[in-house]
């Protein structure tokens, strides 16, 4: 499937609430998007290596520059170079750089590119160490699951599958999230109050103790609210 980078990116760049520079914060990147052609091969090296020192601070001066002008070559390659990187998808994840529905809608439409999507964000929202979730940012850990429309009701099972972790370990991050609030036991209205296990699909249990399946509330009142 091609991407259709420029517009993706473009549609970003529309979006994002970037602060405004300091004195001459941007001059360097401006120089080499405004004189590409001169040097293609060089000033690509240079864009790199400075996405490379500074992600955040590469992605807020690309978004100043590109807001302003978004034609011609350097452009079209640093466009190039902000979709390859995981800057853009972590910058979702940022709430002051955009607002929850708007991650919420590129994050659906990035997924149509990018069949990693959901799990490029689940391992920025839990990161892991030698097969351990590290200690969990919450404010992060809450975005990431908003981002997930597709996965509403969780299991510790999809955890543990998406981020190469055991089952034991994915259901205690889902114990610490529910801690907090951010995730509450599924409750179905067929099984009378109580905690459901996975019925069918998927999420069936199979033999043994019944999987228990946790839900993103606030993502539920997200999505029908968005109608």
């Amino acid at each position: 499937m091609d991407v259709p980078v420029k517009q993706l990116v473009s549609e970003y760049v529309a979006a994002v609430q970037v602060p405004e520079a300091g004195e001459e914060e941007d001059v360097f990147l401006q120089g080499l998007v405004d004189d590409f052609q001169s040097s293609s091969a060089l000033f690509k090296r240079d864009m790199r290596r400075r996405l490379e020192k500074d992600p955040p601070g590469f992605l807020r001066a690309a978004c100043r520059i590109l807001k302003v002008n978004s034609t011609g070559p350097g452009a079209d390659y640093l466009m190039e170079l902000l979709w390859g990187n995981p800057v853009l998808v972590a910058s979702l994840i940022d709430p002051r750089l955009l607002p929850l529905k708007i991650a919420v809608g590129f994050a659906k439409r990035w997924s149509e590119y990018d069949p990693m999507l959901d799990i490029k964000l689940l391992h920025m929202g839990f990161p892991t160490d030698g097969g351990a979730i590290c200690d969990i940012d919450i404010v992060r850990a809450r975005r990431v699951l908003a981002l997930l429309p597709e996965h509403p009701v969780l299991a510790a099972a999809t955890i543990a599958g998406k981020l190469g972790l055991s089952e034991r370990t994915a259901r205690s991050a889902l114990a610490s999230l529910a801690e907090h609030r951010i995730v509450e036991p599924y409750r179905s209205p067929w099984a009378g109050g109580r905690a459901s296990p996975d019925r069918a699909g998927p999420g069936r249990a199979g033999p043994g103790r019944p999987r228990q399946l946790w839900v993103a509330r606030e993502l539920i009142d997200l999505m029908v609210s968005a109608g």
